[in-house]
């Protein structure tokens, strides 16, 4: 009878013991787990603040139209977010409309592709901006080619007031 309470109090332990472990390796996981997120988060914040950074230092001070970075990769499900600053150099009244529209796609097959129509530019720049003269302003230029075929989108953004050579071109990637 000592034999069997002996037995079953050492099974008992041994259970209690593997719980116990087994919590242990859990909340080890979830902790390395919670490191790892943190740190990834943490990176991807400041890749965030440099690439914003880099953008304002690509425009020059007398760039009557500029764009920080003209070529960003997006996925399929998503959309693309394009910085343009306005100079106002000599426009009176300071009106001033901006246009953007597909010019090309380049299919990742090498086929002839189509360009999006214009419900695929958010319309957050469509429209007219006013900006004192001797200004600049900065305005998102949103592109979103979500379900849309691989390859390169080439896109025009123009401001009507300047010369047709102060025109932007922006490519969106979708891999």
């Amino acid at each position: 009878m000592r034999k069997k309470r002996g037995a079953i109090g050492l099974s008992l332990n041994f259970i209690v013991i593997i719980v116990i472990s087994v919590a242990v390796l859990v909340l080890g996981f979830a902790f390395i787990k919670k490191i790892y997120t943190g740190s990834t988060n943490i990176q991807e914040d400041y890749y965030r603040q440099f690439e914003s950074k880099m953008e304002g230092l690509a425009c020059d001070d007398t760039d009557r139209v500029c764009v920080g970075k003209n070529r960003k990769q997006i996925n399929k499900q998503g959309s693309v977010v394009f910085t343009m600053r306005v100079l106002n150099i000599g426009v009176s009244g300071g009106s001033f409309t901006v246009d953007v529209g597909c010019t090309d796609f380049l299919p990742k097959d090498g086929s002839s592709g189509f360009c999006p129509t214009g419900d695929q530019i958010v319309p957050s720049l469509a429209g007219t901006y006013s900006i004192p003269e001797n200004e600049a302003e900065k305005f998102p230029i949103a592109i979103s080619l979500s379900g849309r075929e691989s390859g390169t989108y080439i896109f025009e953004a123009r401001v009507n007031q300047y010369p047709p050579e102060d025109k932007i071109q922006l490519t969106a990637v979708v891999p």
